[in-house]
């Protein structure tokens, strides 16, 4: 029985240590693999999309590497239309593009950001850097909340620096009021017709 427990602790020994290597060696980036052209990007808001360029330095054989593109800061179908495909490399290929369109919503915003990524690479592994920030760079200039320091009420006629409200109509014109209110108490109160005569 003892010896039937050593038995089977020393297979599962030899199981760990074939098995850690090996995930070990996963994880280690391939040097001559897949790779995103640069780890930033950046691309205008009227430019319509972003341009991807993935390379990679063994193309003695054919393969494919998948890529996706999710928001940071940008908010999809807002910002940008996310992506998520397969790139085919021939034999003898080193380089291959994907777009990610841009939105030109029209309003001013600060730049948003999207995270690009790679998986999936065959026959070879994936590179470094297997992930980029893009950097949607805004074009509408901000809106100017006055004009005119001097006119801000856009008259036709600016008035003098020393007084800005000259030439200024009131939202409410008194004189219309005070008329409002005769006609509504000369048809309550015909008998002060007479009195209101002098406001209306």
């Amino acid at each position: 029985m003892r010896s039937l427990r050593h038995l089977i602790a020393l297979a599962a020994l030899a199981l760990v240590a074939l098995v850690a290597p090996a995930a070990a060696s996963a994880d280690l980036p391939d040097l001559t693999g897949y790779h995103i052209s640069s780890p930033l990007l950046f691309v205008n808001e009227n430019g319509g999309a972003a341009v991807v360029e993935i390379d990679r330095l063994n193309a003695t054989a054919a393969g494919q590497i998948h890529y996706i593109a999710l928001p940071l800061t940008a908010e999809k179908n807002i910002d940008f239309v996310p992506v998520k495909g397969v790139l085919d490399f021939a034999a003898g290929q080193a380089s291959a593009t994907f777009q990610i369109p841009i939105v030109d919503h029209g309003v001013p915003t600060l730049p948003k950001t999207i995270n690009v990524g790679l998986f999936g690479g065959w026959p070879m592994g994936i590179g470094v850097p297997a992930n980029a920030v893009l950097t949607i760079l805004g074009n509408d200039p901000a809106p100017t909340l006055i004009k005119d320091a001097f006119n801000p009420l856009a008259l036709p006629t600016p008035p003098p620096p020393t007084d800005p409200l000259t030439g200024a109509t009131a939202f409410v014109e008194p004189k219309s009021l005070a008329s409002n209110a005769a006609r509504h108490y000369r048809n309550r109160k015909p008998a002060w017709s007479h009195a209101l005569d002098v406001i209306a």
